[in-house]
């Protein structure tokens, strides 16, 4: 009776193992969602870096993030760099 129980067991993980062996070795996680908004005024908000905190998450989830702009106003070349203390970094994962 064992035996079968431990034969049973290993077919099983067995399969398991061969499912998994078989599948994609890489995997896309996609999201979407519609904006109520002119594509003009989404625009806006992405391509200032300004205007982030206006929209980001991590702005408003990390009370210890500082910004810091160089660069162009907006589009091409415009930068934003941020820092974090440890501590709480450390506490939002």
């Amino acid at each position: 009776m064992i035996w079968k129980v431990l034969i049973g067991v290993i077919a099983l993980l067995a399969i398991i193992l061969l499912l998994a062996a078989s599948r994609a070795k890489t995997f896309r996680i996609q999201r979407s969602i519609n904006i109520e908004a002119p594509p003009e005024r989404v625009f806006e908000l992405i391509d200032d870096l300004h205007n982030w905190p206006l929209w980001a998450p991590q702005d408003k989830e990390d009370a210890s993030m500082k910004r810091t702009y160089s660069g162009t106003d907006k589009g091409t070349g415009a930068v934003s760099q941020w820092t974090v203390r440890a501590a709480q970094a450390k506490e939002a994962c």
